[in-house]
């Protein structure tokens, strides 16, 4: 797509959900979901972790949405 044009940079960035309770990550190329790898609550203004799923950066698969 670069080599056609289509695409101006090779510069490809996707940035987590922030203050949002998903698992979908959006950009101007589209949305992907990605499994959960970890996830963290703060109570009494210290962090908590809930989830955590090393299983997520090698075995599981993000899909499109």
């Amino acid at each position: 797509m670069k080599q056609e044009g289509k695409i101006v940079s090779n510069n490809f960035q996707l940035l987590p959900p922030r203050n949002l309770d998903t698992k979908v990550i959006r950009n101007t190329s589209g949305n992907l979901e990605y499994p959960l790898y970890f996830s963290a609550e703060m109570i009494d203004g210290r962090f908590n972790l809930t989830t955590f799923a090393p299983e997520a950066r090698t075995k599981l698969v993000c899909r499109a949405v």
